[in-house]
């Protein structure tokens, strides 16, 4: 009896602590990411002005989007300020700025902003401009030669035949990412029983 209450404790605990664990950041990416990382461009606001990019909203809520940044220098007092707009009504629906202390070569920089609903299907542009930026310490935006379905890239309003490496991200829980992990717990709770038994 004991015993039976005891791994009913230990399931019910363990779905508890996989389901939290399954709450993630989930990404779903604007570019191509069959294109190798090495073919990626980039472009900066310090040369070329403001750069945007429009993309289609796949989920109900937007939380964050993420570009991956190339850093040329020292970028610590390079801040980089974002507009959110809803493309059909004009609306600015996000806004905020990104110290150049948190961009890092050759990783994604986040840009987060308050939760927006009632996204999916909607055109969105983010638009970037940098602050601070000298010829020896600025920050590069990469993206892909040509454009993505669906999408737009604007250099200074002007078009770009390319696409931004960005992702949209959405907080929320992911049921892939809870199976895969109930999964391994069941192997991992399996093999130390065999373990167990085996040297008894």
């Amino acid at each position: 009896m004991k015993k039976g209450i005891r791994n009913a404790v230990f399931i019910i605990l363990t779905l508890c602590l996989v389901f939290l664990y399954a709450h993630i950041a989930k990404c779903h990416n604007v570019y191509d990411p069959d294109i190798d990382a090495s073919d990626h461009q980039s472009v900066s606001c310090y040369h070329s002005g403001p750069v945007a990019q429009r993309f289609i909203s796949v989920e109900e809520n937007l939380d964050a989007v993420r570009i991956k940044c190339r850093i040329v220098g020292n970028v610590e007092k390079v801040d980089v300020h974002f507009v959110l707009t809803e493309t059909e009504s004009g609306k600015e629906v996000a806004s905020g700025t990104v110290s150049g202390k948190n961009f890092q070569n050759g990783k994604f920089a986040q840009f987060p902003f308050d939760r927006i609903s009632g996204c999916k299907g909607k055109e969105y542009e983010i638009l970037l401009d940098s602050k601070g930026e000298t010829e020896e310490n600025l920050i590069n935006f990469c993206y892909q030669a040509g454009v993505e379905e669906d999408t737009a890239m604007y250099v200074d309003g002007v078009p770009k035949e390319g696409t931004l490496i960005l992702k949209m991200v959405i907080q929320r829980f992911d049921l892939e990412t809870f199976c895969v992990l109930l999964i391994f717990v069941a192997y991992i709770v399996v093999f130390m029983k065999f373990l167990y038994g085996l040297f008894r």
